[in-house]
């Protein structure tokens, strides 16, 4: 008698193999969503570090200090140069203010030398055509302040010493005029306003000076009080 046939079934060791792959699979699936999950979390970080609304705000306001900055520095520079332009024009008007060409030339040619107004070559060519005979340059009649024969009695004084150690003494018609003459010098007093120049002892002045000053040159000692006195111990 024969053995009756065993019916077929599921193979356990196949059946293990395979969830064994699809176990594999579904793992490597999620390893590699959670690698792209993480390369996407990178880049939204990247992406937000500047989009963040604090990096946001400071690049605004660094774009609005750079633009008020240049603004600001802009206008200063116009304003400078305005006020140049302005200092420029008083400095020629009391230069010509001589009563003749020649101190006037002198005193144009100075004020270009020392820088303290431009000149394109105007000046220069004038006044060297003023002493050929060929042109003359504007000249108006001194500040009523200053007669070019009688000092006046009051002004805006300094007092300066000279590398030989000689003294020298400069009055001016205005603060203003005064603080100008003296500006490059490193050892001028202070400017004052004296009143009674008259009758300052030793005050003999000479007129014509620089910006239409009355002074006095090659003093051994300083002028007294009420002229503007050095610091102790600097005279």
């Amino acid at each position: 008698m024969s053995a009756a046939p065993v019916p077929d079934g599921p193979n356990p060791s196949r059946s293990d193999a395979s969830l064994d792959e699809k176990s594999l699979a579904l793992h490597e699936r999620e390893v590699v969503a959670k690698e792209r999950e993480v390369e996407l979390k990178a880049e939204e970080l990247r992406r937000s570090r500047w989009l963040n609304p604090v990096v946001l705000g400071l690049f605004a306001t660094a774009v609005g200090l750079t633009g008020n900055f240049i603004i600001a520095r802009i206008n200063n520079s116009n304003t400078q140069r305005v006020e140049r332009l302005r200092m420029q024009s008083s400095l020629i008007i009391e230069a010509v203010k001589t009563g003749g060409q020649a101190p006037a030339c002198n005193n144009l040619v100075f004020l270009v030398g020392l820088g303290l107004v431009d000149d394109n070559g105007t000046i220069s060519r004038t006044c060297k055509s003023s002493i050929n005979g060929t042109a003359q340059p504007p000249s108006l009649p001194p500040a009523g302040a200053f007669e070019l024969t009688v000092p006046p009695e009051k002004g805006w004084c300094y007092q300066e010493k000279d590398k030989s150690g000689d003294y020298s003494a400069h009055c001016l018609s205005s603060e203003k005029l005064c603080y100008l003459s003296k500006q490059y010098s490193k050892t001028a007093t202070a400017c004052d306003l004296v009143s009674a120049l008259t009758s300052v002892e030793g005050w003999r002045p000479l007129s014509g000076g620089f910006l239409n000053s009355w002074y006095q040159l090659a003093m051994a000692k300083p002028l007294p009080e009420p002229f503007p006195q050095f610091p102790p111990g600097s005279s």
